[in-house]
């Protein structure tokens, strides 16, 4: 199957298993080092209470290769609280071969002229602490208004993203960060989430 076949099966299916998520596409992970084909972001619940979740879903159509997954599982296993490999039938081995039994890998073909999808391997919660990766999912202005909120804003227009980023973790704790993260990912303008990539400012 085309990556644009299995995007649109994704997009559908994600909508229908996610209740209330917000569903995004071409979504910048880890300062850049690359991209989630499809994020689901979960209700931001208040902080102290069961909290929103980050589920990427990334594509290997039939056309593709799983070389990449060689950086991009390191990457996403640091951001995500859930990763869901969306793979062509002809991947499914190197998909399970090549990613964390904590990951998802659901197969995508065609059946009579229908598109089906089977799952190889559900997807589990990441055993591993993501708050701190997370943050770089937010844009610098994000960060600022952050930075702004806590009374740590003084010196941070000379800061890079990254130290900032370190600078409000330090300040806010884990917890209270991914409750943050998750509001404002849902808080972004309309014209974010129909794919039209914003520039990063370093």
């Amino acid at each position: 199957m085309t990556e644009r076949e299995i995007r649109a099966a994704v997009l559908l299916w994600a909508a229908r298993e996610q209740d209330r998520a917000l569903i995004l596409e071409e979504v910048a992970v880890g300062c850049g080092v690359g991209r989630i084909d499809v994020l689901a972001v979960g209700e931001a619940a208040a902080p102290g209470m069961v909290e929103g979740w980050l589920h990427g879903y990334e594509i290997k159509s039939e056309a593709d290769t799983c070389r990449r997954l060689a950086t991009q599982v390191p990457t996403f296993s640091l951001v995500f609280d859930r990763v869901t490999l969306c793979v062509d039938a002809k991947h499914e081995k190197e998909a399970l071969a090549k990613s964390p039994g904590w990951w998802g890998v659901e197969v995508f073909s065609w059946l009579h002229g229908a598109a089906v999808m089977r799952t190889a391997r559900f997807a589990h919660d990441n055993p591993g602490e993501v708050a701190a990766w997370q943050m770089h999912l937010l844009w610098r202005e994000e960060l600022e208004a952050l930075a702004t909120r806590y009374d740590m804003h003084r010196g941070m227009r000379k800061l890079s993203k990254p130290r900032l980023a370190a600078r409000i973790l330090a300040g806010v704790g884990p917890a209270q960060l991914r409750h943050l993260v998750r509001l404002a990912l849902r808080q972004r303008p309309e014209w974010w989430r129909l794919r039209q990539p914003k520039p990063e400012t370093p």
